[in-house]
């Protein structure tokens, strides 16, 4: 009958789940790997136990006369019982002779029937000449010796007994007493060859394995282990562009993935930190340019009317016109620049309130109507009547429309016209400004925002502008998670702010 054996995949498939879940856990995988080496290990040193049995083993020949002892026991056995047979049917002394001779002549045992006392009744032929028998010796002395020739732990009798004599009792019912069966013997003994091998070179074979083997299935472990290491040394040297293969989805695997982040947070850090102090150079470099061209000015001007270079009272009313002109364009210059450095403090506070964008709108434009007039500039408003509510500190809020709107008169071809739209787009409250000027690129536009950013430096001569009202603008929608955004269509200038509603 042909036996059809699972396939190998089916047999390792418990394994191989175990290992997947395993996996998982750096202390279940080393786990795993301990138990699968110890089990292997104690494998091939039962095979290696095998080999060694098998070739190379020595064979120990001895004696057994456990077989022999046994023989005499079961012989004594039946001829009680065939005695015992013989007296309860009153048979003749003829058929227990017969007995007791078939003893002695079938087995070579000799053989007696004692009363309690040891007193002979019958004996085989050797003992015809016994008449009585010391029971308490006999028993004795027969007892103690093979006891001590007795090996428990293989239960036989070892190769020492040789020669000696067995005695095994068996009680017998006479006629109207009882007595005992004694016989004695020598037992056979029997060759016996047993393997001995060198058990410590076994023990030996499966402690190496186990060390092999758990140095083999770790082998991948470790070298990524080194590889970790690795790759923070590199890092340590300032590499922070370095990046450790996460690899699997253990400990290690998430250990890997946060040395990444960290180096991509340092990094990121330090990059913000070379901008900021690449930004602050800037700063006071522009800062320090801006500043020194109105103070140059009012410094000369001053200058002139203390030394009295001036022909006459008007000229001298002139010269302190330019000068107070000048000091109003510093005064503008630094509260800008006040004002954008404490925007960008990332401590700043917002004083949040909900507001009716269109409300709020509304009452700004109604306020500046002078300035449009003024400026010879028609005011075109498309205001949703829809009630935009938005979440915003008033102040700051305000600046920034103010802004966007001071910008539009400013650089608005006059006469003209500015749109101003306010409508909902999603979740947003979109406020849209829109003039026309000069026209400005993708380049300047994607710039515009950035402080002290001007795309002419005519026009900030002309008009007085600081070069950081739209930087300040966009801080403020910045901070209140907004979006500002600026486009340019042939000679259409826009400008949109984008505010969350609630």
């Amino acid at each position: 009958m042909k036996i059809n054996f699972p396939p190998l995949k089916v047999l390792l498939s418990p394994v191989i789940k175990l290992w997947s879940i395993a996996r998982r856990s750096l202390r279940l995988e080393l786990i795993f790997v301990f138990v699968l080496s110890f089990f292997l290990s104690i494998v091939i040193g039962f095979l290696f136990n095998g080999i060694l049995n098998s070739i190379s083993a020595k064979k120990n020949a001895s004696i057994e006369y456990t077989y022999g002892i046994r023989k005499i026991d079961n012989a004594t056995k039946k001829a009680a019982d065939k005695l015992n047979n013989i007296y309860s049917k009153n048979s003749s002394s003829s058929n227990i002779q017969n007995v007791m001779d078939d003893l002695y002549e079938d087995s070579h045992l000799n053989a007696v029937i004692t009363d309690l006392q040891g007193n002979v009744i019958i004996n085989s032929k050797p003992y015809s000449f016994l008449k009585k028998i010391n029971l308490y010796d006999v028993i004795k002395n027969s007892t103690n010796k093979f006891l001590e020739e007795y090996d428990s732990t293989n239960r036989k009798y070892t190769s020492n007994a040789y020669n000696k004599e067995f005695y095994s009792f068996y009680p017998v019912n006479l006629k109207d007493k009882k007595g005992f069966l004694i016989v004695n013997g020598i037992p056979q003994g029997v060759i016996v060859y047993s393997h001995s091998s060198d058990g410590l070179l076994s023990i030996i074979l499966g402690i190496i394995s186990f060390i092999v083997l758990f140095l083999l299935f770790t082998r991948k472990k470790m070298k990524y282990i080194e590889e970790i290491s690795s790759g923070l040394i590199e890092i340590s040297k300032g590499n922070l562009n370095y990046r450790v293969n996460a690899k699997g989805h253990d400990e290690l695997s998430k250990l890997s993935t946060n040395i990444n982040y960290m180096a991509c947070e340092v990094n990121s850090k330090i990059e913000r930190e070379r901008n900021a102090e690449k930004a602050k150079s800037e700063l006071i470099t522009n800062v320090s340019h801006d500043l020194r061209t109105p103070l140059t000015s009012i410094m000369g001007y001053l200058g002139l009317i203390k030394n009295k270079k001036y022909e006459n009272q008007s000229q001298m009313e002139e010269y302190l016109n330019i000068a107070y002109n000048k000091s109003e364009k510093l005064k503008i210059l630094i509260e800008d620049l006040f004002e954008y450095t404490k925007l960008t403090n990332e401590n700043i506070k917002l004083r949040r309130e909900c507001v009716a964008l269109n409300e709020f709108i509304e009452q700004l434009i109604e306020e500046m109507i002078p300035i449009f007039d003024e400026n010879n500039l028609k005011l075109v408003k498309e205001i949703s009547k829809e009630k935009l509510i938005v979440d915003v500190d008033t102040n700051k809020i305000l600046r920034v429309f103010e802004n966007l709107i001071t910008n539009a008169i400013k650089y608005s071809v006059k006469p003209g016209e500015i749109t101003i739209k306010l409508y909902r787009e999603d979740i947003y409250a979109v406020f849209c400004i829109q003039n026309e000027g000069n026209h400005i690129n993708h380049n300047d536009l994607e710039k515009i925002f950035e402080r002290f950013y001007r795309i002419e430096k005519s026009r900030s001569t002309s008009t007085g502008g600081s070069g950081l009202g739209l930087a300040i603008a966009k801080s403020i929608v910045d901070l209140h998670g907004g979006k500002i955004n600026a486009s340019c269509e042939e000679n259409k200038i826009s400008f949109f702010v984008e505010l969350q509603t609630i």
